[in-house]
C-alpha cells in the first residue's frame, strides 16, 4: 500500500475538529464542575468539623458526618468513571490459536502488514454474521495502549469469499491503520466517560442507598445529594448531546475511511460484493435460529447451525434468481438499488454507520482493482471447521432449557422442513418477483368467468417486465417513506430536517409532504390495480382458449375465498396477540381484570373463526391430527383464565397454543393457495407459449 493509501478526507478532518472541541467544551464544563465540587468538600469538611468541636453532641456529631460525606458523595459521583472498567464476557467466543490455524493467521498477518497496523492480541470465533476488532475500554486507556482483540463470526465466514473476507478484515483494521484515525479511539473513550456519568449509576445509586438507610439523618443529606446530582446530569446531558451528534458524524466517516482501506488491500467490488450479501446471510442464520428456538419445547436441536444456514441462503438466492459463484449468490447492485429505491435520505445525525447505499458509492468512485486470495468460501481457512462450528453450535445452546434431554436434528430434517414451509416456496419465475408480496386480483363477481373478453394485452411478459416489478417497487417504497415521515412530523425522532427527490425539508413541512406521497401512493395503487386487472383478464381469456375455464374459475374461486377469511382472521389474531402482550409483564389486579375481559370479548370472533376452518373443506388439508386435537380441546369448553388474583396456567396455555395453531394454519393455507393458483396460470401461460411455437 501506497503511504498516502489512507490518508484522512477533508470531511474527516472537519468532523474530527468538531469532535474534539465538543470533547474541549465537556472537559471546560467538567473541570468546572470539579473545582465547585472540591470547594463543596472543602466547605462542608470545615463546617461539619466546626458543628462538632464547638457543638459537641451525637446530634452535631450525626449532622456534621452528614454533610461531610454528601460532598464526598457528590464528588465521588463526577470521578468515579475512573474506577470503571468495561466487562467483556468471552463464554460464548472460541479462542483460535495460530499454530492451529495458519491459513487465517497468514492472511491476517498479510492485512495487518498492509494497513500498517498491530497484529491483535487475541482472535476469537463467534456465532453471528460480523467480524469487530474491540479492546477493554476504561478511563485509562485514552493515555496507555491497548492491545485489540479481533472477533469473527462464523455465520461471517461461511457466506463470504477468502478475498471478500480480506477485505473485511482490512475494513476492521482499517479504523486503527493510522495515527489520524485514533482520534475516533480517543473520542470513543471521552463518550463512554461521559455516558458513565450520566447513565451508569447503578452502583452508585446502590451505595447512595445504603448510606441513606444508615440513619434519618444520612437520609436527609442523602436527599441533597441527589438533588444535587440531578442537576449536574441536566447540565451534562445537554453537553453530552452535543459530543454524542458529533461522534456518531465521526463515525460515519470513519466507516468511509475503513472501507477505504478495504478497496486498496481487496479491491472495491470484493467489499462491495460483501456488502450486498451480508444482508441475505444474516436473514439466513436468522431463520436457522428462529427454526431451533421453536424446537426448544420438542428437546430437539442441532450440532451445527451453519450447513442449515448455507442451505437458506442458497434456497432464497434461487429463489430471487441470483446466479451462484464459488457458491456464493451473487447479488447485484442492480438489484439492492431496486429494492432500496428510496427518495427520502435522511441525514440522521443519531446514526453512526452510512447507508449501505452510499458505501457503495463511495467504494465505486474509489473504483480500485480487485487485489484476490485464493479461489473458495472464507469458512475453508479454517483446518478443522467442522469441528469448530460445532464448538460455535454447542456453546449458543449452553444457555438453552431443554425440557428433557435434547436430541439431535441434522440438515437432511431442517431442509425438509423448510422446503416444505408455504412462506419458504418460491413462485414461478414467469412473474418476475411481482407476486412476491403482492395478491393476484381477486376483487372479481362470479359473472367474470361467464363470456371471457379478449384481453386489452395479449403478451404476458409486458404485464410482468421489469418496469412493472419496479413500479411495485417504488410503491412499496413510498409506503415506507411515509411511516417514517409520520414518524419525523409526529417528533418520534431527534431529526429536524431530510431530504426527499432532492429537496431539503424541515419538520414543519412534513404535513405538505405527507398529502404528496398520499396522493402519490393512491396514483401508483391505480395503475399496479388495472395491471392486476389486465393480469386476470390474460389467464381468464388464456384457459378459455384451452379448455380450462372451469378448473381456473374453481382456483380462483378457491383462492378469493381464502384470501378475503385470510384478512378477517389476520385480523383477529392480531387483536387477541396484543390483547394477551400484558401476561408476559407485571401487571396490577384491577388492569388485569380490565385486560381479561377484553381477551374474552375477542375471543368470542376467534372462536367463530377456528369453528369455520375446522367446518370448511378448503382448510382440511392443513388440519394434522395435532392442530385438531389442539383446537377441539380448546373449543370443548369456556375457559376461565384468572380469578382470585392468580392466573390459571394451563387454561392460558391452552389459549396460547390454540392462537399459535390457528396462526400457522391461516398462513399456511393462504400461501398455499397463492401458489397453486399461481402455477396454475404459469402451466396455461406455458401452454399458450408452446402452442404459439408450434
Amino acid at each position: 500500500m501506497q503511504p498516502n493509501a489512507l490518508a484522512v478526507s477533508d470531511k474527516f478532518r472537519k468532523m474530527a475538529i468538531r469532535s474534539i472541541l465538543s470533547i474541549l467544551l465537556f472537559l471546560a464544563t467538567y473541570l468546572f464542575l470539579i473545582i465547585t465540587a472540591v470547594a463543596i468538600v472543602g466547605l462542608c469538611a470545615w463546617d461539619g468539623y466546626a458543628l462538632m468541636t464547638f457543638y459537641p453532641s451525637f446530634v452535631t456529631l450525626m449532622l456534621g458526618a452528614g454533610l461531610i460525606s454528601m460532598s464526598l458523595m457528590i464528588l465521588f459521583f463526577l470521578i468515579k468513571f475512573i474506577f470503571s472498567t468495561e466487562k467483556k464476557d468471552n463464554s460464548h467466543l472460541v479462542e483460535l490459536k495460530a499454530e492451529e490455524q495458519p491459513e487465517l493467521f497468514r492472511l491476517i498477518q498479510v492485512v495487518v502488514n498492509e494497513v500498517n497496523t498491530d497484529f491483535p492480541h487475541k482472535v476469537y470465533l463467534s456465532s453471528e454474521v460480523n467480524a469487530s476488532v474491540s479492546y477493554v475500554s476504561n478511563f485509562w486507556s485514552m493515555f496507555f495502549p491497548v492491545r485489540k482483540n479481533l472477533q469473527i463470526g462464523m455465520g461471517l465466514l461461511n457466506a463470504v469469499s477468502k478475498t471478500e473476507f480480506k477485505a473485511i478484515l482490512a475494513h476492521e483494521f482499517g479504523h486503527f491503520s493510522q495515527r489520524s484515525m485514533r482520534v475516533g479511539s480517543y473520542v470513543y473513550n471521552a463518550n463512554m466517560v461521559m455516558y458513565n456519568m450520566l447513565y451508569d449509576s447503578k452502583g452508585y445509586k446502590a451505595t447512595l442507598k445504603q448510606w441513606s438507610e444508615a440513619s434519618s439523618y444520612f437520609n436527609f443529606f442523602s436527599s441533597i445529594a441527589i438533588w444535587m446530582v440531578t442537576a449536574i446530569q441536566g447540565l451534562l446531558k445537554k453537553i453530552y448531546e452535543i459530543v454524542n451528534i458529533n461522534y456518531l458524524a465521526l463515525s460515519r466517516e470513519m466507516e468511509f475511511h475503513a472501507d477505504a482501506a478495504a478497496a486498496r488491500v481487496a479491491g472495491s467490488q470484493p467489499m462491495i460484493n460483501a456488502l450486498l450479501r451480508i444482508e441475505l446471510a444474516e436473514q439466513s442464520l436468522g431463520v436457522v435460529f428462529s427454526y431451533y428456538n421453536g424446537k426448544i419445547a420438542e428437546a430437539k436441536k442441532t450440532d451445527n447451525f451453519y450447513p442449515q444456514q448455507y442451505f437458506v441462503m442458497k434456497q432464497r438466492a434461487a429463489a430471487e434468481h441470483f446466479i451462484l459463484e464459488d457458491g456464493l449468490p451473487q447479488i447485484s447492485a442492480d438489484h439492492y438499488r431496486k429494492l432500496n429505491s428510496t427518495k427520502l435520505v435522511l441525514k440522521d445525525q443519531w446514526s453512526s454507520h452510512p447507508s449501505n447505499y452510499d458505501r457503495i458509492n463511495a467504494l465505486n468512485i474509489l473504483n480500485q482493482p480487485e487485489r484476490p486470495e485464493a479461489a473458495g468460501i472464507a469458512i475453508d481457512l479454517l483446518s478443522n471447521k467442522e469441528e469448530l462450528q460445532k464448538a460455535i453450535t454447542f456453546k449458543t445452546f449452553l444457555s438453552v432449557l431443554f425440557p428433557e434431554k435434547a436430541t439431535i436434528e441434522g440438515l437432511e430434517i431442517f431442509s425438509s422442513e423448510y422446503t416444505n414451509q408455504p412462506q419458504n416456496v418460491s413462485f414461478p419465475r414467469l412473474y418476475n418477483g411481482y407476486f412476491n408480496k403482492r395478491e393476484p386480483y381477486h376483487a372479481f363477481a362470479v359473472d367474470s368467468f361467464k363470456l371471457p373478453e379478449q384481453p386489452e394485452v395479449k403478451d404476458i411478459s409486458l404485464l410482468l417486465d421489469d418496469q412493472s416489478v419496479g413500479t411495485l417497487h417504488t410503491l412499496n417504497t413510498m409506503i415506507l417513506d411515509l411511516a417514517t415521515v409520520e414518524r419525523i412530523a409526529s417528533g418520534k425522532t431527534a431529526m429536524q430536517t431530510f431530504d426527499y427527490d432532492g429537496r431539503k425539508y424541515t419538520t414543519e413541512e412534513c404535513p405538505t409532504l405527507i398529502q404528496s406521497l398520499r396522493y402519490e401512493i393512491s396514483t401508483f395503487e391505480e395503475v399496479l390495480d388495472k395491471r392486476d386487472q389486465d393480469i386476470f383478464s390474460y389467464f381468464l381469456h388464456t384457459a378459455s382458449e384451452q379448455g380450462k375455464l372451469t378448473p381456473f374459475k374453481k382456483e380462483c374461486l378457491d383462492y378469493q375465498t381464502i384470501c378475503k377469511a385470510f384478512k378477517v382472521q389476520q385480523q383477529i389474531y392480531l387483536e387477541l396477540s396484543n390483547a394477551t402482550r400484558f401476561l408476559k409483564i407485571t401487571t396490577p389486579f384491577t388492569e388485569i381484570m380490565r385486560n381479561m375481559q377484553r381477551v374474552k370479548t375477542l375471543e368470542q370472533e376467534f372462536i367463530r373463526q377456528l369453528e369455520f376452518i375446522l367446518n370448511n373443506s378448503l382448510y382440511e388439508s392443513e388440519l394434522t391430527d395435532t392442530f385438531k386435537g389442539h383446537l377441539n380441546e380448546y373449543l370443548a369448553k369456556d375457559w376461565k383464565y384468572y380469578d382470585n388474583e392468580s392466573y390459571f396456567d394451563l387454561e392460558l396455555k391452552m389459549l396460547i397454543q390454540a392462537m399459535t395453531s390457528f396462526y400457522t394454519i391461516i398462513i399456511n393455507k393462504y400461501l398455499r393457495q397463492k401458489k397453486t393458483l399461481l402455477e396454475f396460470q404459469a402451466a396455461l401461460s406455458e401452454n399458450q407459449s408452446m402452442v404459439a411455437s408450434a
